[in-house]
């Protein structure tokens, strides 16, 4: 069905998944498909950052320079649009990515 391994979409916008996904769902259901396959490819994305070191004992909350409970989130959303680049990723600690919510910061 899909290319093999998921590395080759990690860098995809929406449009790209839509018209791949075209050929095997329904034109009704085509936005919904991509998209839970681009906030996979964004969950994955954010795991190998995790795994490659991004996050280290040096690294802060971009907000509120905490340095326990981080995580990794991205700026533009990518609900909104955002895609898993470098730089459309900061560190934030849990409280502040649950106020941040899904608004581009």
């Amino acid at each position: 069905m899909y290319m093999n391994g998921y590395r080759f979409y990690l860098d995809k916008d929406l449009e790209y998944l839509i018209n791949e996904e075209k050929e095997y769902h329904h034109p009704h259901y085509v936005r919904r498909y991509a998209m839970i396959r681009l906030r996979m490819y964004a969950c994955l994305y954010t795991r190998n950052l995790r795994k490659d070191g991004y996050l280290n004992k040096d690294s802060v909350c971009v907000f509120c320079s905490v340095k326990s409970d981080l995580q990794i989130d991205h700026i533009i959303p990518i609900s909104k649009g955002g895609l898993n680049k470098i730089d459309n990723i900061k560190i934030l600690c849990r409280k502040c990515k649950t106020k941040k919510t899904n608004k581009i910061l």
